[in-house]
């Protein structure tokens, strides 16, 4: 098993580019990813790449309402 992280605060839209390379770079591994709604909406535009190379990712989609940090200026 492998992970595949940002270090610190990661780039909205990080997750599913790294998920395509990692499953464009190990086709018979098992790829999956955990997304916030606001980082997913930065990404959608990748998702004609998964079609168009025939890959299978996991997405377990989290819908938090916010766009990563900056829910925490809402907070604060």
């Amino acid at each position: 098993m492998h992970w595949l992280v940002s270090r610190s605060y990661p780039s909205l839209g990080f997750g599913l580019s790294t998920a395509i390379g990692g499953s464009a770079a190990n086709p018979n591994a098992i790829v999956a990813y955990t997304d916030g709604d606001g980082s997913f909406l930065n990404s959608l535009h990748e998702l004609p790449t998964l079609h168009t190379e025939n890959l299978h990712i996991k997405i377990l989609l989290l819908n938090n309402h916010h766009f990563g940090v900056f829910q925490w200026e809402d907070i604060l």
